[in-house]
């Protein structure tokens, strides 16, 4: 298969929160894995996904109030047990700047197990998709060389495989949901 896309994945909106006039589900990486849980179980409720997953009680706080302080924390132990404790084991693959002899091998891996979450039909949050924040890789085509995603916004774009891991803060974050586990 040379390319796939997932049909039908819109982003998710908490519309009761939104109701209430509340802003709902706010961090990039919770709006992308809520979208994607949705997609995958046809459901989901906000207000739990936020507690079990311990992003509704994290402050978030910097010297300097530097607005990207919101993804400043321990991506490799926080956002696969997020998953973890949404049901579903993990699949993390992830590179920082210290790791540049890692570089080809986690790309490598990272984009085999999208392409394979793809088939699957299940959506990978990936690290600076669009503007410094998680977003969803929705399908890829392997001629033209491109994802098709979704931004933190819900606005679809097309991401070069090359800027995978590269796309301004050069860090490589990518998790999906894999075969769902024993926690309810």
């Amino acid at each position: 298969m040379t390319s796939n896309k997932l049909e039908n994945l819109t982003w998710y909106k908490d519309s009761d929160a939104e109701a209430r006039g509340e802003p709902g589900i706010y961090h990039s990486y919770m709006k992308s894995l809520a979208t994607a849980l949705f997609y995958i179980e046809g459901k989901l409720d906000p207000t739990w996904l936020m507690g079990s997953s311990g992003f509704a009680f994290r402050i978030y706080v910097n010297e300097v109030m530097c607005p990207s302080a919101m993804s400043v924390f321990d991506f490799s132990s926080i956002l696969p047990e997020a998953i973890e404790q949404a049901g579903y084991h993990a699949i993390h693959i992830s590179r920082f700047w210290n790791e540049a002899d890692k570089e080809s091998e986690r790309r490598a891996d990272a984009h085999a197990a999208i392409i394979e979450g793809i088939n699957r039909g299940i959506p990978a949050i990936v690290w600076d998709i669009a503007e410094a924040e998680w977003g969803l890789i929705t399908g890829y085509d392997l001629e033209e060389k491109v994802y098709h995603t979704l931004t933190h916004k819900g606005k679809p774009i097309a991401l070069s495989f090359d800027k995978l891991g590269w796309n301004g803060i050069n860090i490589l974050s990518v998790a999906i949901p894999d075969e769902a586990n024993q926690r309810n």
